[in-house]
């Protein structure tokens, strides 16, 4: 499980596929629009406090506390070569479970 941001201008909706089979989440960061399977999506949450980690990677904003779960909160910009900006109270953290590596 872990989560992403997206920017204040994001709408997240849920669209049917061509084929009506499965629901998409789609976000944007930017000029970048993003769809995630529904089935790997657990919540949209409005922006919340994040608990740093020392030392950690750039995209690791740090820890989020979600209903008791510990959550890690990636910011997935610099992915797609956006330049990762600081969390405001107008972002959303999309929750999604990962592929294992």
């Amino acid at each position: 499980m872990g989560a992403s941001t997206d920017t204040g201008e994001t709408t997240v909706a849920q669209v049917p596929l061509a084929d009506g089979s499965e629901h998409t989440v789609v976000l944007s960061l930017g000029d970048v629009r993003l769809a995630l399977r529904l089935a790997v999506v657990q919540r949209v949450v409005r922006a919340a406090a994040v608990v740093p980690v020392a030392n950690a990677p750039a995209e690791l904003l740090g820890l989020l506390d979600v209903h008791g779960a510990i959550v890690p909160l990636f910011d997935i910009r610099g992915v797609f070569g956006i330049p990762l900006r600081e969390v405001s109270a107008r972002d959303q953290f999309v929750i999604a479970s990962a592929c294992a590596r």
